[in-house]
């Protein structure tokens, strides 16, 4: 569970959104699957990995405010 979203860590998605990213962020997203299934045996969707980093992110931003990574960035 997200410490601060209050979502349980294996959530039902029930929403659809679409974002548009760089090249280098549609990359990285891609790495990280690939990274997380060859290194860890972990097989997560580019959805999945999307959201767990933006909740990261979030949780983040919310702990250390204007010291997090998101703000530093």
């Amino acid at each position: 569970m997200s410490r601060f979203t209050g979502i349980p860590a294996n959530p039902v998605p029930t929403e659809k959104v679409s974002y548009r990213f760089h090249a280098e962020g549609k990359y990285a997203i891609e790495d990280m699957k690939l990274i997380l299934a060859r290194k860890h045996g972990i097989k997560a969707s580019l959805e999945e990995i999307a959201e767990a980093c933006i909740l990261l992110a979030y949780d983040d931003l919310l702990e250390n405010q204007n010291a997090s990574k998101l703000a530093n960035r």
